[in-house]
């Protein structure tokens, strides 16, 4: 190159650099002024959030790059919000690119907040105030074509002393404090790593991650590779292959794990449980085309242990689920426990039932889903200690109900089947509920109650609804048919027996069994329930080796007390006992401890009889048992479950013979 040549090659360099310096001074200049510096900003945010921002002061500094520093900054809230402001924050500081702005444009790279509170509100009708915030394109949110704002695309992101506040569907305020936040990316957003502490009234919880590349973030279907690990307290979560960058997580494909004791974390989301035993749970999630699939769910609780999997697709805006769980051994009362439940407290005495609210509310909560769940037990334990095996169930929930489509199951030498529908909102039951050859000793046995009986097979139909808040409420509202069939049984009891040798009169030795011992021929009962209370005449009959009864009147399940009157009778032969004298027995008080004794309405009467005895030396007596004796009386047990069920307490209307009317 001659001489000249490069004089005049150097001349046009020193010319465009010096054109270049003055232009990028006067771009400085116009870029530094703090009035037109927040226009910028406002016009910015509103133009891509269509929100509102307002900065209290705004400098630039060149020491040692090109920097922002906002403070007393805040973005608005949608007018819907409980709060003004969306995001409030005393200082804001933004890194610049040199370059660019010699021409005028500013692309920020790294962006430290400090002494912030961010405002999250989920509204009634499912509206999110952090909607109109995700970005629709990559992680780069891109200014207008006359926007000097080129680019916000930060490699470091800070966050100091910060404040979240959550106030969710029902209006409850939930606060959780971000100690320190920083995430760091290479060029391009590739090799992001991610460091977090958060707190809640003291409870920590660290939140590590890294992703191979971020740029798409806010991407359609935009997916990284990499993992996160959240730990509270000894126990951790940890997320591990292809993680959502899209916001509306829409596709995803990753194992996850937890393992430990949850009651950091349950600490941590103020949830006031304390579980005494670690939880170990992992499945693999995966999500493409409104389908989400969880397979391989794996949960180990104390003894219980739990697998399944689940399908969910959209069907509009409501998601649809088809599940399968299935348990080797679930105790009810101890996996409450192993979960941080508190025990209930003990029933007060002479109560049937608890009176502690039912999950209504949760059930009621599931209104925004439909679906299907197939769920099976090998072994199941009731809060009563009855033990089920094989239990089967088919699920359906839609509109914040439980339809219990089928249920099966084996207990006490027998079986159940039946069916459910319950209403979480109007906290309804209907019930239908058969139990097949389930022996009356083995319940006594497995709820142990201070009953010696062996035997007693059952034969139980149940057709009943019911409303009410707890168990207890359910049972007062009882409403329709239950009949009761119970077969053969041995009571062992002294007093119970030596009771109906005083009722019938039969000595001990007339018994093969001994003076010990009651054997049960039969017991029947068909109650009419009508809010909780089913009365009428031979509701209840029972029969044993020795002698019958017949009882009429009330089994009230609103004060849990039974009311029934009958006479003993022997069931053959001559008997000379207490109900030769008395007309009636009676069998009242609390359905949990009932007392027997002699209808106090019929002693005139026995006294009467006594006195005829006598003065006839009991030949009365005498004729009147073997009467009795020789008629062959209808078996009570028979003519209890063939009892019509009384209509309704206010339509009732004691029947009379015929050609009686009007009498």
């Amino acid at each position: 190159m001659t001489k000249s040549r490069k004089l005049a090659f150097w001349s046009v360099v020193a010319v465009t650099v010096s054109s270049v310096l003055v232009l990028g001074t006067l771009a400085l200049h116009a870029l530094t002024d703090s009035d037109h510096l927040k226009q910028l900003a406002r016009d910015h945010v509103r133009t891509v959030w269509s929100r509102e921002l307002t900065v209290g002061k705004l400098s630039v500094s060149f020491t040692p790059m090109p920097e922002f520093h906002g403070t007393d900054v805040s973005v608005s809230n949608p007018a819907w919000a409980h709060e003004r402001v969306f995001l409030e924050a005393k200082d804001v500081n933004a890194r610049m690119e040199f370059f660019p702005l010699l021409i005028g444009r500013i692309v920020i790279d790294r962006l430290s907040v400090n002494g912030f509170t961010l405002h999250l509100q989920h509204g009634p009708d499912g509206r999110k105030n952090w909607d109109t915030l995700a970005p629709s394109g990559s992680l780069s949110v891109v200014g207008t074509a006359r926007s000097p704002l080129a680019r916000l695309s930060p490699s470091a992101i800070t966050l100091d002393n910060g404040t979240v506040d959550f106030r969710n569907r029902d209006d409850v305020d939930r606060t959780w404090k971000i100690e320190r936040a920083e995430l760091d990316a290479g060029t391009g957003w590739r090799d992001v790593t991610l460091d977090c502490r958060l707190s809640r009234d003291g409870h920590a919880v660290q939140v590590d991650g890294k992703l191979d590349d971020m740029s798409q973030f806010g991407t359609k279907d935009a997916i990284a590779n990499g993992s996160l690990r959240v730990r509270a307290g000894s126990a951790s979560l940890t997320i591990a292959g292809q993680l959502p960058l899209d916001p509306a997580l829409q596709r995803y494909n990753f194992n996850a794990a937890i393992e430990g004791s949850l009651a950091e974390a349950y600490a941590f989301l103020g949830m006031a449980r304390h579980p005494p035993v670690e939880l170990k749970a992992s499945m693999r999630l995966q999500a493409a085309d409104d389908v989400i699939d969880a397979n391989d769910l794996q949960l180990q609780l104390g003894k219980l242990h739990l697998a399944g999997d689940a399908r969910i697709t959209k069907r509009g805006d409501v998601p649809v689920f088809d599940a399968r769980l299935s348990a080797d051994r679930l105790d009810w009362v101890q996996t409450l426990l192993d979960a941080g439940q508190p025990p209930l407290p003990p029933k007060p005495a002479g109560e049937l039932f608890y009176d502690n609210t039912l999950p209504w509310t949760q059930l009621a909560a599931t209104a925004g889903v439909e679906g299907t769940l197939r769920a099976n037990a090998h072994w199941l334990k009731l809060r009563s200690g009855v033990e089920l095996t094989d239990v089967a169930g088919n699920m359906k929930f839609a509109a914040g109900r439980l339809n219990v489509t089928s249920f099966s199951a084996k207990l006490l030498a027998g079986s159940a089947t039946g069916s459910a529908l319950l209403d979480g909102s109007k906290q309804t039951a209907q019930v239908d509920l058969h139990l097949a050859d389930t022996l009356l000793g083995t319940w006594f046995l497995q709820t142990h109650k201070h009953v010696a009986l062996v035997g007693g097979p059952m034969q139980v139909h149940a057709r009943v609804n019911a409303v009410g808040r707890s168990m207890k409420e359910l049972a007062a509202s009882l409403t329709g048919p239950v009949t009761i069939s119970i077969g053969p049984a041995k009571l062992y009891s002294k007093k119970l027996s030596e009771t109906e040798t005083l009722l019938t009169g039969l000595a001990p030795f007339f018994s093969a069994k001994g003076a010990d011992q009651v054997d049960l021929s039969c017991i029947g009962a068909r109650l009419s329930f009508e809010r909780g209370i089913a009365r009428g005449d031979h509701i209840v009959g029972v029969r044993s080796d020795a002698s019958q009864l017949l009882t009429s009147g009330s089994v009230d399940l609103r004060r849990q007390s039974i009311d029934l009157r009958g006479p003993v009778r022997a069931r053959a032969g001559i008997a000379l006992g207490v109900s030769t004298f008395a007309s009636k027995v009676i069998i009242d008080g609390k359905i949990a401890a009932p007392s027997v004794g002699l209808d106090k309405a019929g002693a005139p009467g026995a006294i009467a009889r006594v006195a005829a005895a006598i003065f006839t030396g009991g030949a009365s007596i005498i004729g009147t048992t073997l009467w009795d004796g020789a008629r062959a009386a209808p078996n009570p047990c028979q003519v209890a479950l063939a009892t019509t069920p009384a209509a309704p307490r206010k339509e009732a209307r004691r029947a009379q013979p015929a050609g009686q009317k009007g009498k």
